[in-house]
């Protein structure tokens, strides 16, 4: 899991409404919070949910002789224990009832006699339960059946024979591929330093990890893949997605061909944004071409973001929340120590929060020793006109 503070000062001098959300084609149940009339009561202290118990180990192949070892890649969403821990999507996945698992090694899902088995959730509706009904690798039976999910029936079983290897003369030679590409933002704006990464095989037969980062305009160049269909993993912080792209072997082939372009998709991370005072946060992630949920923030217009500070269960639901400066909202109370504790868990489940200069009490209240906050007023005292952001006098340079 992703354990980091993001904390980025921004201060970008526009002025917000929040009568003008931000366009957004999605149809997630966090856009109804628009609107006061339609968001769940603020949560108080008394009602703060705890942190959800670690998830249930899943059966591995790991040490078991005959069958194949699980192999590790990035653990996400999808029911199967990618990273090999024995846990399944212990990522901060939102719980669905009934959702299908598999407690094997993703290699052998839906192979031979493998097949799913189904999560309930906690009472709580947050943290998946056991894998129920699932059935994994076993060892081979001889009953004419693939017992061990690896494609074969009965290998080593008596009476069979493995078959014959081709000539030597006859075997073709190694020659890996690559894939080419341009990492950007919806609006096409180039993405700098996102990791592009793919499993592939090596020469050898073995399972190997291709990697490479973008360059300041955006290009990568991923080497040393194996020829055939590959899943090119694209990160850039939170923002996460798959493309599917077909390696020449031995050639070079680009991500950008028959529409397979390696921008991130508008709905790459979910992102939640308040309103403040000043700056306008919501109209450079539209400009960018991304999707958020703008929720009222500024004045005395702050149930929008108390009600999503103080509800876990809708914060959860976004990777990402930027505040803007002029936050309204005020951390005192029984109110307020509730929204510190949902903030504080939802970094801490690797979710980002990203926060304007004149809305730092926000890190003040939740992470009092994460950052000191400092302001130069130039020498003037209180009264100086020049130390505030709002109606400078033209003598402070504003």
């Amino acid at each position: 899991m992703r354990r980091s503070l993001n904390t980025a000062l921004i201060s970008l001098a526009l002025l917000s409404a929040c009568a003008s959300p931000v366009p957004s084609d999605s149809t997630s149940p966090s856009q109804a919070g628009r609107g006061a009339a339609s968001l769940p009561p603020v949560v108080g202290a008394g009602t703060a949910e705890q942190p959800p118990a670690a998830p249930p180990t899943a059966a591995g192949t790991e040490g078991v002789e005959g069958l194949p070892a699980c192999v590790p890649s990035t653990e996400v969403c999808d029911g199967v224990d990618n990273d090999c821990n024995r846990q399944v999507d212990e990522v901060g996945c939102a719980c669905t009832p009934d959702t299908a698992c598999f407690a094997g090694p993703a290699s052998a899902r839906g192979v031979g006699t493998c097949r799913d088995g189904a999560r309930a959730c906690d009472e709580l509706g947050e943290t998946f339960g056991e894998c129920v009904g699932s059935v994994g690798p076993q060892p081979e039976a001889c009953d004419d059946l693939d017992n061990d999910c690896d494609g074969a029936v009965d290998e080593g079983c008596p009476g069979t024979e493995p078959p014959a290897a081709p000539p030597p003369s006859s075997a073709p030679e190694c020659a890996l591929g690559e894939a080419t590409g341009v990492v950007c933002a919806p609006d096409g704006s180039a993405v700098a330093g996102a990791r592009v990464s793919a499993e592939t095989m090596d020469c050898d037969g073995r399972v190997a990890r291709a990697e490479a980062l973008t360059s300041a305009d955006g290009h990568f160049t991923l080497r040393g893949l194996a020829g055939g269909p590959v899943t090119l993993v694209i990160e850039a912080g939170q923002f996460r997605q798959e493309r599917r792209v077909v390696v020449a072997a031995g050639g070079t082939t680009s991500s950008d061909a028959a529409g397979q372009s390696a921008c991130l998709a508008r709905d790459a991370a979910k992102i939640a944004i308040t309103t403040g005072d000043f700056d306008s946060i919501e109209s450079i992630v539209a400009d960018l071409g991304f999707e958020a949920d703008v929720y009222c923030g500024d004045g005395d217009e702050t149930y929008g973001a108390r009600a999503l500070f103080g509800d876990w269960a809708r914060l959860s639901t976004y990777d990402i929340v930027f505040v803007n400066c002029g936050l309204g909202v005020s951390f005192d109370g029984q109110e307020g120590r509730a929204m510190v504790s949902n903030l504080q868990r939802f970094v801490e489940q690797g979710g980002s929060v990203y926060v304007s200069d004149l809305a730092a009490h926000v890190i003040a209240s939740a992470w009092p020793n994460q950052l000191e906050f400092a302001a130069d007023s130039g020498g003037g005292g209180e009264d100086d006109p020049c130390c505030t952001c709002v109606n400078c006098p033209a003598e402070c340079g504003a």
